[in-house]
């Protein structure tokens, strides 16, 4: 009865359907005007493996979520939903289209990056605390900033040709990565969380007298440098970076120092792997920078130990992978296309630790800071 159900509604002369489906074959014609003639028995029409393909489809559904975050982003759409509004309103203020703005807004609701009541929509706290242009906490542009540098842009075709030459002949992070304009833009990254887990962590390593010295060694945005600072009023700290990068840290630092006269980090520029980067630390930390010099462990980890007080601390704050290299997603992912462009830059989780052994350091126990990063602390020999 179901087949000649949708007989009825073919406009086709002829309506054929073939099933192939553990050994069976089946084909069924419908005549129209002539009856429905039935070849084959309906047998094993449904299977039920005992793998579901539902999670192909919710990997092929994350990259719609992601491309309307991003939409609604590059839109500013969040920026005129702090307050309750129809979208019939936000549509006649904004020029669009009124109903395919109830469409775009109904969908950041399935997000949850929208409420929705009374045919009203505004922002979710969190899409008002991060998403808003102005605000002190603003990430749209920084997300859409780790977006474009993370992009699988051209990725079936580094795969077919291989990398750059020249970026795996160097291996620079700055030949792919305008690290100066990340450092503007994570300021808001930093500030929400980040700065204080790394300040809460180097706080467990001086428990009762704090450092004298302490060099944040690429340092980016100065955020980090500016929460130990902050916290160690006595102490002096250092941001080494390089050029382009320093200038951006100085002026966050000018920006986001409370106290004029409060405690404030002193900038250092240049190459950590050639220039001066000044001596007698308690404490260096090295966020996300040290694992762009692992080709030359041999001639940085030294120079870190070197500048180094004995009995000093050398703390490496970077994702570290497991698993053979395939997990944690979150990392393996975000580095796909730098790693496919020629960039070989993550280590192994333990990496960074078995390493600094070699040239006069000793592991301390390793500090809790996130399922994707790997917080290595290693002491200098005394």
């Amino acid at each position: 009865m179901l087949l000649l159900a949708i007989a009825n509604i073919i406009s086709y002369d002829t309506f054929r359907v073939e099933i192939y489906a553990k050994k069976a074959f089946f084909h069924y014609r419908t005549c129209l005007g002539s009856g429905f003639v039935c070849q084959g028995d309906l047998v094993d029409l449904f299977l039920y493996p005992d793998v579901s393909p539902e999670p192909l489809q919710n990997i092929a559904l994350g990259a719609k979520r992601a491309s309307l975050l991003f939409t609604a982003i590059e839109m500013d759409i969040f920026s005129g939903l702090c307050e309750d509004i129809s979208a019939y309103e936000f549509a006649r203020r904004r020029g669009y289209n009124e109903r395919n703005t109830e469409y775009l807004l109904n969908a950041l609701v399935s997000l949850g990056l929208v409420s929705k009541k009374n045919s009203c929509f505004k922002n979710s706290p969190l899409s008002e605390l991060y998403l808003v242009k102005g605000r002190e906490l603003y990430m749209g542009e920084y997300l859409l900033f780790r977006e474009r540098f993370t992009s699988f842009e051209g990725l079936s075709e580094y795969v077919r040709r291989g990398p750059d030459a020249e970026v795996v002949r160097e291996n620079r992070g700055s030949d792919i990565f305008d690290f100066a304009r990340l450092a503007e833009l994570s300021v808001a990254e930093q500030r929400a969380g980040r700065a204080k887990a790394v300040c809460e962590n180097i706080v467990r390593l001086f428990p009762e007298k704090g450092p004298d010295r302490i060099l944040d060694l690429g340092g980016g945005s100065g955020m980090i440098a500016l929460a130990l600072a902050r916290h160690y009023p006595s102490c002096r700290c250092f941001l080494f970076e390089s050029p382009d990068v320093a200038v951006v840290a100085r002026k966050n630092i000018e920006t986001y120092a409370k106290e004029p006269q409060g405690n404030r980090p002193e900038i250092l520029a240049g190459d950590y792997l050639s220039d001066d980067i000044g001596t007698q630390y308690d404490l260096i930390i090295a966020v996300a920078s040290i694992q762009f010099a692992k080709r030359r462990f041999p001639v940085v980890i030294p120079r870190i130990r070197d500048a180094l007080v004995p009995g000093g601390f050398f703390v490496s704050i970077c994702g570290a992978t497991t698993c053979e290299r395939t997990q944690p997603q979150p990392l393996i992912l975000g580095w796909l296309g730098s790693h496919l462009r020629g960039l070989e830059v993550l280590p192994e989780a333990g990496e960074i630790r078995n390493e600094v052994t070699m040239y006069g350091f000793e592991v301390v126990d390793p500090l809790e800071y996130g399922i994707t990063i790997a917080m290595d602390v290693c002491r200098r020999k005394t």
